[in-house]
């Protein structure tokens, strides 16, 4: 990759709407950076992905661990029709937010298990 060869790093930003894009796109032309602009809804995907988009999000996170699964496999093989292969980058398990409460009964729930981790990435390849 151009970016560890010549040590720096390409920012990923999610963006919301058409004013944080124009702010994106406006700092990296300033500052001749390439960056990531990423969208997450799971039905932007489609288009974003005949836009051009090199890396797709989709946060499936609140989803059961099975309708994640499927969710993600539908964008990966939705994805692979296109010549320049778009990554694909899934949520799994629970993502915490400064403004979500989140309860904690055990230091692990916090962490990813890596059972299903390792189911995820397997049945969505």
């Amino acid at each position: 990759m151009d970016a560890q060869a010549h040590g720096y790093a390409v920012g990923a930003f999610n963006v919301e709407d058409m004013e944080m894009i124009q702010a994106v796109i406006a700092a990296a032309e300033a500052e001749h950076a390439p960056v990531f602009p990423q969208t997450t809804p799971g039905t932007l995907c489609a288009r974003a992905a005949a836009d051009g988009y090199t890396s797709l999000v989709i946060d499936g996170s609140k989803l059961s661990l099975e309708e994640n699964i499927a969710l993600a496999r539908r964008v990966v093989e939705m994805t692979a029709a296109y010549p320049h292969r778009p990554a694909v980058e899934a949520e799994l398990g629970r993502l915490g937010r400064k403004k979500d409460s989140l309860e904690v009964k055990h230091g692990d729930d916090l962490y990813t298990d890596p059972e299903e981790a390792a189911r995820f990435v397997a049945e969505t390849r």
